[in-house]
């Protein structure tokens, strides 16, 4: 009898186990598996909590995050006041393909395409066999005027802010007048209050796939201006020179308006390329009362700002927009599976956290704490990687779809989040840059009037400046040292000593222009 209560008891234990071992799977499964509604798309929960905005919605019923930056970015804009109608008019077609692209975006823009010009602007770089026969000089033997060389003429003015003349670069002289009707467009444009460049994507995620074709077409006519500003910086027509920066400048402010940090990157580098060639009349031959309009400008120039916005906006919906699209299943499938077992929700979730604390990281006006919370961020951001291959990854797969859904939104925020501490620190470079320029002609015109560099800064106020600005790095004032080439000098942070500072903190002034002749024998 007690024999076989011992095989009766040993029986129960074994079916408990195994009853168990069978339940505990189908427990774990109750609770982790997320049904597809009807016609395969995640339940997916819209609130400010997780996809921010609540609207618009695509046919999905998913938020469509590109149409809400659209909205965003074309709030105020007509057809009277946008910029980007003239310059589509002066561009044609610049990279949208199929054909059916183009025709959305210009109906966004509300815009016919036969009012497109007939001769749309041709990029400085024409290197096709087509374009040197046009462009090159018949006849002429000089090297400097050969086919071959037609490139190192437009590097040597648009990359050194050389001065040249018709005569010296007849080629380049005849680029600026093929491309007259279309840059008087594009001048035009710059002269608009509003700048709205269609968002069209053809790819899943559509924020993550935007097309933004306009944002090297801008530099290409940025480089248009650096051309044309450097022939009247030869003739001494100061007027003419300043207005074609002031074409740039304003095209840096109108896509610093645009919603993402790469057209935000392209403002930028424009304001950098009219500040650096503000910087070359002090070694020009203007008068004194012309350099103090060169001052002047540099003085108001409008450097891009805002990063915090699209960070907030743009960046954050790329983040949310592609946490949407991997659980819709976008892509290659074979995953469907796998993403009844996530929660989405708390994917998005993760990412809002995270994207509120990197707003409030952008929103730091002092630069030094900037860089030094954006070193905090990025540590943060490191650490996700390491999470993602660590422990969690396993962890993840044993617990309930909560925990997947935060690594989904880890391995999303690791892998999108844009590198913010160099896209500010940019701002904070051009704006040490811009001060420096300043600094820079205010000395070159005191050394006009009196034929020597001044001992001190202090020596330029209230004749060319009416104060002396701070160094963005240290908010300490800004030095002045002479150096051993000639007339040149540097002006500097405090802190510079031989050089050993970053390159952006210290502006060396050489006296002389480097010639044509110079530049090729350092190319070869």
């Amino acid at each position: 009898m007690t024999e076989r209560k011992k095989k009766s008891g040993c029986l129960k234990v074994f079916l408990i186990c195994a009853a168990c071992v069978f339940a505990l799977p189908l427990i774990w499964l109750v609770f982790n598996f997320r049904p597809l509604v009807s016609d395969g798309q995640p339940l997916v929960r819209i609130s400010s909590e997780t996809t921010r905005i609540t609207e618009p919605l695509d046919e999905n019923g998913d938020v469509d995050f590109l149409e809400a930056l659209n909205i965003s970015a074309s709030e105020d804009v007509t057809p009277e006041n946008n910029a980007a109608i003239l310059h589509t008019r002066a561009w044609g077609n610049i990279g949208y393909e199929p054909e059916a692209l183009f025709d959305e975006y210009l109906d966004r823009l509300e815009l016919d395409k036969s009012s497109i010009i007939d001769a749309p602007f041709i990029e400085p770089a024409p290197w096709i066999p087509e374009e040197y026969a046009r462009l090159s000089i018949d006849g002429n033997s000089l090297d400097s005027f050969s086919p071959e060389n037609l490139q190192a003429q437009f590097d040597y003015v648009i990359y050194e802010y050389a001065p040249w003349s018709v005569e010296q670069f007849p080629s380049v002289a005849r680029w600026l007048e093929d491309n007259r009707e279309a840059m008087e467009l594009v001048r035009a444009a710059t002269k608009r209050e509003q700048c709205y460049f269609p968002l069209i994507s053809k790819t899943e995620p559509r924020t993550l796939g935007a097309l933004l074709p306009h944002a090297q077409k801008i530099r290409d006519c940025a480089r248009y201006f650096i051309v044309s500003s450097t022939l009247h910086l030869h003739k001494g027509e100061t007027d003419l020179f300043l207005d074609d920066l002031r074409c740039i400048e304003r095209m840096s402010y109108h896509m610093s308006s645009c919603p993402t940090f790469i057209e935000r990157l392209v403002g930028i580098a424009l304001a950098r390329m009219a500040l650096r060639q503000a910087e070359k009349t002090c070694i020009s031959d203007l008068k004194n009362e012309d350099l103090k309009k060169v001052i002047e400008f540099v003085a108001n120039f409008r450097l891009p700002n805002d990063l915090a916005s699209r960070m907030d906006q743009c960046e954050r919906f790329v983040v949310l927009d592609s946490i949407v699209s991997s659980g819709r299943g976008d892509g290659p499938d074979g995953g469907i599976a796998a993403r009844r077992f996530i929660d989405w929700d708390e994917a998005l979730i993760f990412a809002n956290e995270e994207f509120d604390r990197f707003v409030e990281v952008c929103k730091t006006e002092d630069p030094v704490e900037f860089l030094r919370k954006c070193d905090e961020a990025e540590d943060r951001l490191h650490q996700y990687e390491l999470d993602v291959i660590s422990s969690e990854l396993a962890s993840a797969a044993i617990f309930g779809r909560g925990s997947k859904g935060r690594l989904v939104g880890k391995i999303m925020i690791a892998q999108l989040t844009p590198a913010f501490k160099s896209i500010g620190g940019s701002r904070i470079k051009t704006q040490s840059m811009k001060e420096m320029v300043m600094l820079s002609l205010a000395v070159a015109a005191y050394r006009q009037d009196n034929d020597q560099i001044p001992d001190n800064l202090e020596q330029l106020v209230p004749e060319y400046l009416e104060a002396i600005p701070t160094e963005t790095y240290t908010n300490m004032p800004f030095e002045l040292s002479k150096t051993d080439f000639g007339a040149g000098f540097r002006v500097h942070s405090q802190e510079w000593l031989d050089g050993e500072l970053m390159p952006e903190r210290v502006k060396s002034i050489a006296p002389n222009l480097k010639s044509f002749e110079e530049y090729l024998q350092e190319r070869q």
